[in-house]
């Protein structure tokens, strides 16, 4: 068995330990807010037994890695722009561990394996990613086609139309005359709402992206043998 597992012998029976609940814990409220994805296993005594780093995008593992960390192991990363899992996160399960956690700003998705030290423990991730393809989940959105669908987010067309009057009432204390400095205030309140909008159209696209894959995990993890939960931050 890899060192993911602190246990000799045979597979362990027991679901996630009160250690590696509190180890993901510490973890996910320390990484959520990072800019770059982080990738850590832990074991049954709640020790971390690898640490990989990553860019904002990606965190890399190798199959050695995995094959000698995961079994009966925790893993925790990071989602930089918020979200749940990914198909490529629900791999873990095919090494061994017996839960897998995204921490994102947004809180924290977990995914745990009910089937963990069981004959059928690798039998339900790959029929679940096999049906998240033929539902068309994994299918690749273009980013502009979810830039075109979170332009109809009420908060997006909120803050476009303070932007346009923004725009508007710029011009027109211009026309009349005004001062600098009211023209200067003008200015920092469209640099304020603009930040704002990019903020609003970033959040709304990745969660548009990542919204088929939750809601999936909702209705069906059940079915292939998981329990999937959030827990929003604090």
């Amino acid at each position: 068995m890899g060192r993911g597992s602190s246990k000799a012998g045979g597979i362990s029976t027991a679901g996630v330990t009160t250690a590696q609940t509190k180890t993901i814990s510490k973890i996910a409220n320390r990484t959520r807010n990072l800019k770059n994805e982080q990738y850590r296993v832990v074991n049954e005594d709640g020790e971390v037994v690898l640490t990989k780093q990553g860019v904002k995008g990606t965190v890399a593992t190798t199959v050695g890695e995995k094959r000698e960390f995961l079994e009966g192991a925790a893993t925790i990363h990071n989602h930089p722009d918020g979200g749940t899992f990914s198909e490529a996160d629900i791999h873990d399960f095919g090494y061994g561990a017996r839960q897998i956690t995204v921490a994102s700003p947004e809180g924290t998705y977990t995914l745990k394996n009910d089937k963990y030290g069981t004959m059928d423990q690798y039998k339900g991730w790959r029929p679940m990613l096999d049906a998240m393809d033929k539902a068309g989940i994994t299918k690749e959105v273009s980013y502009v086609d979810l830039r075109k669908q979170a332009e109809n987010s009420p908060k997006i067309k909120k803050l476009r139309k303070e932007s346009n009057n923004i725009a508007n009432e710029w011009l027109k204390q211009r026309n009349a005359g005004a001062s600098a400095e009211t023209l200067q205030a003008l200015y920092k309140k469209s640099d304020d709402v603009g930040a704002k909008l990019t903020k609003a159209v970033k959040d709304e696209v990745r969660r548009l992206e990542t919204k088929p894959y939750d809601d999936f995990y909702k209705k069906n993890a059940k079915k292939y043998g998981f329990t999937y939960s959030f827990e929003k931050k604090g």
